[in-house]
């Protein structure tokens, strides 16, 4: 892990920021090494405040939360060696399609903001305005999407032609009524009452008020201490922690019936909104570089 100090040793002159656009664009590594450090920041709240210390006991959690951290990773220091579609799109594609292949639906929201945010601090780091840095989000997040719903359709391809077509389809389609909006002993399709499961969850783990009240400490600070201007590219890239919430209430059974897994991803969202508020944000690099590549 860099941090910005040492990652800046060797700047003879200039304001700090400007000096880690130049570095930026002349090595590559070094981008990486910062988003990985980022990575790092937004990683802790999940070891703070959940079991994942403990999911060798569970092998498949805990194979399927690597898979989606390493994803993240990919997708995360390919974009900070530069920002192009092909880029952006395959390795947040490939990402989505790793991760499926091993996931049952653990932590799905929080894998997948995390690819997307780890793509928009890469723009941040390389001086990219807040439309720049939500179009290569949105970009990342469709390409993680497209295959994560891709790889569970090449299952059920493959599943059919072993089995049967309509056993397939019917099996899916039953289960994908249930667990959107099905109500069980165990869940109750209300509005709000997954998110309200998961919070609850998440608020009994320990260290879990404090990591609350540390975050929400460092965000004040870093809106006291910045300009005006760095707010907007930030809060894009923090905008991303709604994506649990939405998920949750989207995908209403399974995330009450799971709840005791599936709160991963808050903390996992609390940890995008630090990696926001403290990522490094050079100053506005050269039109060229800002605008988006074709390749």
């Amino acid at each position: 892990l860099v941090t910005r100090e040492a990652a800046l040793d060797g700047c003879a002159s200039g304001p700090i920021d400007s000096c880690a656009t130049q570095i930026c664009a002349s090595q590559e590594h070094l981008c990486r090494a910062l988003v990985l450090r980022e990575m790092a920041t937004g990683v802790a709240p999940v070891v703070l405040t959940t079991s994942i210390l403990s999911l060798p006991g569970s092998i498949h959690q805990a194979l399927a939360f690597a898979a989606g951290l390493a994803g993240a990773a990919l997708a995360g220091t390919i974009a900070a060696g530069g920002l192009t579609r092909s880029r952006v799109w395959y390795p947040s594609l490939l990402a989505g399609a790793a991760f499926v292949y091993i996931d049952l639906l653990t932590a799905v929201p929080g894998q997948w903001l995390l690819v997307a945010a780890l793509v928009g601090l890469a723009a941040l780091q390389r001086g990219h305005s807040w439309i720049e840095t939500a179009g290569w989000m949105v970009l990342s997040g469709v390409g993680w999407l497209v295959g994560y719903a891709g790889m569970w359709l090449g299952k059920w391809v493959y599943a059919g032609l072993i089995l049967s077509p309509r056993l397939v389809y019917d099996d899916v389609t039953d289960t994908i009524g249930r667990r959107l909006d099905g109500d069980t002993v165990y869940s109750d399709p209300g509005f709000g009452n997954a998110i309200s499961d998961n919070v609850d969850i998440f608020r009994g783990r320990p260290f879990a008020t404090t990591t609350v009240l540390v975050a929400v400490l460092i965000v004040v600070a870093g809106l006291v201490r910045r300009p005006a201007r760095e707010t907007a590219p930030r809060a894009v890239v923090a905008a991303a922690a709604l994506v649990p919430f939405i998920w949750f209430e989207i995908a209403s059974n399974h995330s009450q019936i799971h709840a005791w897994f599936t709160y991963r991803s808050i903390p996992m969202a609390i940890g995008v909104v630090l990696m926001a508020s403290l990522a490094t944000r050079p100053a506005a690099l050269s039109s060229s570089d800002s605008a988006p590549a074709s390749t």
